[in-house]
């Protein structure tokens, strides 16, 4: 007993000088490359027979590499990159799609950065090709360094969260509305694939948003720019139906339906080049047809009815007929779901 008692004594003693030096390098992990060392993996390991040791040192790494990303996100937004290259994102706040494509990729890549180090720490070794969808079977090691990402990671929703919402509210044309919503959409897709639904970051591009006006109010975030698009498109529609004509002499698509169709072209050419999945994106570009042709069509409709003839309707007929075709023509639209084609 005394033996034993005595043994116990020196292991405990030993994982607390274990305990202590693992937190000493833990502090030292501030800068963005750090080098994993063999005894630094070996420390983490044999500390997993003291988890409450463990979760102290982790919870010191978790700190330090928090404020160390949170820093970094910053001087990547104000400074740039040694010697100013790369060139401060914030310089780029003027093209709103550049300006919140880089913030993205910088945190999609420091994510990447970040899960690499972690996997490392704790041995964790996947036979993964890079950007491939994680297993849903994790072992314990792994599950540690998901918690441990989520936690050195969610000091970026606060800052990215606030400048994407301000992104999105500033925009007054539809097609830029649009490719923020892509592109934020995107980023979600990827990272629900790599580090999970559950993580801070997925969280943060579905956060519950508060602004105004407050028809947008109480909404997630990728809902928000999604929400701030359509209602941008379905004022564009409303303008069409505002200031009606009769039809020309000539019975020619109108000049407000040209400029709708090329909108709708431009909005389809931003569909087209999407890098997110068919499947994810089929359902909202369904919507977005029927939100852009639909006033197209009831505004050619109401044109054709207020020509006045004396030679029956065929005049009419051939002026909506004249309208859907450049409708489809124009956009390059296969089908238009619509009773007045038929």
């Amino acid at each position: 007993m005394d033996i034993l008692t005595a043994t116990g004594a020196q292991l405990d003693a030993g994982y607390s000088n274990v305990h202590r030096w693992l937190e000493f390098q833990f502090r030292q992990m501030t800068r963005d490359q750090v080098e994993v060392s063999l005894v630094m993996r070996d420390a983490v390991k044999r500390l997993h027979a003291r988890p409450v040791l463990l979760k102290e040192a982790l919870s010191v790494l978790t700190s330090t590499r928090a404020s160390a990303i949170l820093s970094a996100f910053l001087d990547a937004l104000t400074r740039g990159g040694p010697n100013g290259l790369p060139r401060p994102i914030e310089i780029h706040a003027h093209d709103p799609t550049r300006y919140v494509g880089d913030m993205l990729a910088w945190v999609h890549q420091a994510t990447a950065s970040e899960h690499e180090l972690l996997d490392s720490l704790f041995g964790v070794r996947a036979n993964r090709m890079v950007g491939e969808a994680r297993s849903a079977e994790k072992s314990e090691d792994e599950k540690m360094v998901a918690e441990v990402l989520d936690k050195n990671l969610e000091g970026l929703g606060r800052p990215l969260k606030l400048r994407i919402e301000q992104t999105v509210r500033s925009q007054e044309g539809i097609i830029m509305t649009y490719k923020i919503v892509n592109l934020v959409q995107f980023y979600l897709v990827t990272m629900r694939k790599t580090i999970g639904a559950e993580s801070t970051l997925c969280k943060t591009l579905q956060e519950y948003v508060h602004v105004h006006p407050p028809n947008y109010a109480d909404i997630r975030l990728y809902d928000y720019a999604d929400a701030a698009f359509f209602e941008t498109l379905e004022a564009q529609g409303r303008s069409l139906l505002r200031f009606l004509h009769p039809p020309d002499a000539n019975l020619s698509p109108p000049l407000a339906l040209r400029d709708a169709t090329q909108v709708l072209r431009e909005i389809i050419a931003v569909y087209d080049t999407s890098l997110v999945d068919a499947d994810e994106r089929e359902t909202d570009f369904a919507k977005l047809l029927n939100a852009a042709v639909d006033p197209a069509v009831e505004m050619c409709e109401r044109m054709a009815d207020l020509r006045r003839t004396n030679t029956g309707s065929w005049d009419k007929d051939v002026f909506l007929v004249n309208c859907l075709e450049y409708l489809e023509v124009s956009a390059a639209i296969v089908s238009i779901p619509h009773p007045a084609r038929r």
